[in-house]
């Protein structure tokens, strides 16, 4: 029933009813059935028709014999009857009301209904005919009161008031007397005119047996608390508790609807208003001080504690709990009173003093405790025990949240000391491992791991079936793993592993300190404990992990398969079946990684990421098998499991490396032709590898070994073609450039030449020798100007180089100095000295000059092969200017005599020559001996100097020349080139290198 209906039902069966009911008029019992104080009972139509029956009889008597001495009595039957009617139909608007009143809460109304007034208009108007009509009539002292409390019940409290007051004055000796001075007191209580009020209640007091007795002692002691009049207050709220206490009325239990606990209660509520308006606890316990033995004591300061509590004064609230405290000590409710302490600090907002008050709480009412000794058992001990052992809980817990707030080291270490002292004084408590875990939680937050650990074990060992033991579990292995983290040195040791999995088998592991052990017995703790664990999978990963860096991967794959097997499920068993074929590489078991790896690929088939590292690993495992075969020498074996590899294996990266490796082994087992067709595929099959390179560069090696020079010359430009900044690219084409050389290419060489030096400059010796070979092609094509042009870049080139700090290799720039001469060197002996003579030898003298010099600087590269080759050329030189002069033509005409003189002189003319030309071969044997060269053309200088010698008539050859030129400008005669006792660059020609 709402508020509403119920202030309405208030309104209508209230006290005035009640009184009627007691002197027999009439009760709602009789009118709506037996409803006790539920309020009315549903209508009976049996009695609905008999009230309207009796209301028409009675009416029709009135009107039937108006004058009849039963007139009266039927009139004021008919008051009577017409209550009884109006009390029925405003309680069926009552239950209309109530209807449309929850359709409205509910919605179903858009405009509130108006709640409906009870009207006793009928009974009231039959009422004043009767007091006209009949003014002497003896029950007229009924009349007034009918009237007065139909006007009460109206609302029509001043008639009411009226009525009642000429009850007063009319009928002084009527049996309501009692009542209207109640109810006028009322009226006047309620107008808040005290004085008034009291005056009536006090007329009540001289016969304490009327039930409005303990009413009016109550109201009049609220008056003079409303007057401030508060000791007389008081005194009278003790009176009145006094006079429940002392009169026994077992016949009236209860007062105008109040239970006389209702008034002890609110009489005590009151006293404490009093204390709280007049001087406060202290003032209080000085006046109860003389009813220390009374019961209602304690309950006045326990009122007036809350009473102050609720209006906020908890300071005043606070001292008065004390007093109580102080004043009884052992009492049985004192807990809850040190609780309410707590309670005042909180709303005060004053955190410290109800941290004090709390821990007061454990020490005097908690295990231990003097108050708790007296109350060995019982209702009020197992209070207090749970009391203390809430707020010992909330001290740990608030101490917890304000460290978690603050990053307190300070506040975790007192909840710990909380919390150990939680458990020590409520070890079998619901909450205990609760509290375990928190303290826990706490350690491990300032970094006590080892003993974070120990307490998350507790929780484990002590509460096996409780929330926490899971994450317990769990967060003792971080903690091991924190732990470890934070060790100092490690110092390895050996420990065993007990009853691995829950299997009974050990194992001893080398372990790098004593971390390491607990963190191995957590792990397999939760592995046996923790099986019905959402975790489960996720520690036993961590587990394997954590043995795979001991490198025991036996006892990992034991872990790995416990979680494929117990939980396929799991997000990590994919994993799981990785970890365990890595495991099997690490142990050379490669067999074994590979059927772990392929159940990836074949059950597991989207997760694409995994397959991918599952093919990695099967190719990985078979790359590991094949470098057996190699290791033990069976290279053609291995070459076709890396070709199978290379062909097989979506890792491109494997694939890659088989794919070389391969052609290494075909390369070894002697299958040249496969390792070059292998190589050469690879450019094709890997085109964006960093090894095209080394491939193509072994395909051409491999070539030129088997004399495929084109094919080798195709792949050493494929090289710099597909690779242009290849370390091996300058070699490659140069390379190149030789295989077409070699493959009598010419035309291919001299081009690939061209294109070598054009890219290639700063490789200075490949660059010279470019140069020398494009002249040397040149040179044998006859093609001498443009021969001559390749030699002449070449030794302008060295010159460039050497005067900028390098120091190319000197051979081919001797070479190319040396072919210049040879250039010239036809040219000069074909010039004859004939007619005129003297314009012939001026032409003979001037190429004899010229070809001397270019042949001088060739040697003076000091190279040896070049060196000898220029120095027969001098010498040479010199044979062919005498030679020249021999075979001139002789003078005609002149007689044999003369003929003979004019030889001799010739011959001594020509002599010097052949000397000089003697002296350079001389030379250069001697050069040749002193650096051990052997060739052609020391051979020739050799038959030179014996020929010579018999044409000069020396008895033998001589080994060093008599004086003058023997050999080209030199920094030193008969040490050397250099002068310096280094004797000459013996290098030998670099063609078909």
């Amino acid at each position: 029933m709402s508020s509403k209906l119920l202030a309405a039902a208030g309104s209508w069966y209230g006290l005035g009813f009640v009184l009627l009911a007691g002197s027999g008029f009439w009760s709602p019992e009789k009118v709506f059935g037996q409803s006790g104080n539920s309020g009315l009972a549903a209508r009976d139509t049996v009695v609905v028709k008999d009230l309207e029956a009796a209301i028409v009889n009675a009416e029709g008597l009135v009107r039937k014999y108006p004058d009849s001495d039963f007139t009266p009595s039927a009139m004021f039957q008919l008051v009577e009857l017409y209550v009884k009617r109006a009390t029925y139909d405003f309680q069926q608007r009552m239950s209309n009301y109530e209807q449309e009143l929850k359709r409205f809460d509910a919605g179903e109304l858009k405009a509130e209904p108006v709640m409906p007034r009870v009207s006793y208009g009928k009974a009231i108007e039959m009422g004043y005919r009767i007091m006209q009509q009949y003014p002497t009539a003896p029950f007229n002292d009924k009349v007034i009161y009918r009237i007065a409390l139909c006007q009460m019940e109206e609302g029509n409290r001043d008639l009411s008031r009226d009525y009642f007051q000429r009850l007063l004055e009319e009928y002084p000796k009527s049996e309501y007397v009692i009542e209207a001075n109640f109810r006028l007191g009322e009226y006047y209580f309620d107008k808040r005119d005290f004085q008034a009020a009291t005056d009536f209640y006090a007329k009540l007091l001289d016969q304490w047996q009327n039930p409005f007795y303990q009413m009016s002692l109550y109201k009049l002691a609220w008056s003079y608390y409303n007057t401030n009049n508060f000791p007389k207050a008081i005194s009278t709220f003790i009176f009145l508790i006094d006079d429940i206490k002392r009169v026994n009325q077992a016949q009236d239990a209860t007062v105008l609807g109040k239970t006389k606990m209702d008034l002890r209660n609110e009489a005590i509520e009151y006293l404490a208003q009093c204390f709280a308006d007049y001087g406060g606890p202290d003032k209080a316990r000085k006046f109860l001080e003389q009813f220390r033995g009374k019961d209602y004591g304690i309950d006045i300061f326990f009122k007036l504690a809350d009473l102050y509590q609720a209006r906020n004064f908890y300071e005043e609230s606070t001292r008065t709990l004390e007093i109580t405290l102080e004043m009884w000590p052992l009492y049985e409710q004192a807990p809850l009173l040190q609780s309410k302490i707590v309670e005042n600090y909180l709303k005060s907002g004053d955190q410290k003093k109800a941290e004090t008050a709390r821990e007061n709480l454990v020490k005097n009412y908690g295990p231990g405790s003097a108050w708790l000794a007296k109350y060995p058992q019982g209702e009020v001990h197992d209070k207090a025990v749970t009391l203390a052992e809430q707020n010992l809980y909330i001290l740990g817990t608030e101490a917890q949240a304000q460290a978690q707030a603050a990053s307190s080291i300070e506040n975790y270490r007192r909840a710990i000391q909380l919390y150990e002292q939680f458990i020590t004084k409520f070890p079998d408590s619901k909450d205990a491992a609760k509290i375990t875990y928190y303290l826990a939680e706490s350690q491990f937050e300032i970094k006590e791991f080892a003993a974070a650990a120990e307490s998350y074990q507790q929780v484990m060992v002590k509460h096996p079936q409780s929330e926490f033991v899971d994450d317990a579990a769990y967060n003792r292995i971080l903690s091991h793993f924190e732990e470890m983290n934070t060790a100092g040195a490690h110092d390895s040791s050996t420990f065993v592993l007990a009853n691995f999995l829950g299997s009974g088998a050990q194992d001893t592991l080398k372990v790098p300190n004593a971390i390491y052990p607990k963190l191995l017995v957590a792990c397999n703790d939760f592995a046996i404990m923790m099986g019905k664990s959402e975790r489960l999978a996720e520690v036993l990963m961590k587990y394997g992990e954590s043995l795979v860096t001991l490198k025991a991967y036996k006892l990992a794959h034991g872990v790995y398969e416990k979680v494929i097997t117990e939980r396929p499920q799991s997000p990590y068993v994919v994993q799981a079946h990785m970890l365990h074929a890595q495991c099997s590489m690490e142990n050379q078991e490669y067999l074994l990684a590979e059927k772990w790896a392929r159940k990836v690929t074949e059950q597991y088939p989207d997760s694409v990421k995994q397959v991918v590292r599952a093919h990695r690993i099967i190719s990985t495992a078979k790359f590991k098998l094949a470098e057996g075969f190699k290791e033990r020498g069976e290279f053609a074996v291995a070459a076709k499991a890396f070709e199978n590899i290379a062909a097989t294996t979506p890792d491109s990266s494997i694939g890659e490396l088989a794919f070389a490796e391969s052609a290494v082994q075909y390369d070894k087992s002697g299958e040249k032709e496969k390792a070059i067709e292998i190589y050469e595929k690879f450019y094709l099959k890997f085109p964006n590898s960093a090894r095209i390179d080394e491939a193509l560069f072994r395909a051409a090696a491999l070539c030129e070994e088997t004399q495929k020079w084109t094919r080798a010359a195709q792949n050493y430009l494929a090289l710099v073609n597909a690779r242009p900044t290849s370390p091996y690219a300058a070699k490659a084409m140069f390379a190149a450039a030789r295989c077409y050389e070699n493959g009598d290419l010419l035309e291919n060489a001299l081009n690939t030449y061209d294109r070598f030096v054009a890219l290639f400059e700063h490789e200075i010796d490949s660059y010279l020798e470019a140069l020398v070979r494009s002249g040397e092609i040149c040179y044998k094509r006859k093609d001498y100007a443009k021969a001559s042009d390749y030699y002449q870049r070449a030794v302008t080139k060295y010159a460039i180089a050497t005067e900028s700090g390098l120091q190319p290799d000197p051979f081919m720039t001797a070479q190319a100095q040396f072919m210049l001469g040879e250039l010239q060197l036809d040219t000069y002996k074909s010039v004859k000295l004939e007619p005129p003579i003297d314009k012939s030898l001026q032409r003979k003298q001037g190429l004899f000059n010229d070809i001397l010099a270019v042949y001088k600087d060739a040697a003076l590269y000091q190279v040896g092969e070049w060196y000898t080759a220029a120095s027969y050329r001098i010498g040479e030189v010199y044979e062919e200017f005498g030679r020249a002069f021999w075979e001139s033509p002789r003078p005609a005409n002149v007689s044999e005599e003369v003929m003979a003189k004019y030889e001799n002189q010739l011959a001594l003319k020509i002599r010097p020559f052949k000397e000089r030309a003697y002296e350079t071969y001389q030379g250069t044997l001697r050069q040749a001996e002193e650096n051990g060269i052997t060739n052609s053309w020391v051979d020739k200088s050799r038959e030179r100097v014996h020929s010579l010698a018999v044409e000069l008539g020396y008895e033998a050859p001589v080994n060093a020349p008599a004086n003058g030129e023997a050999l080209p400008p030199a920094d030193g005669a008969g040490t050397g080139m250099h002068g310096n006792g280094q004797g000459l660059n013996t290098a030998t020609a670099k063609s078909n290198q």
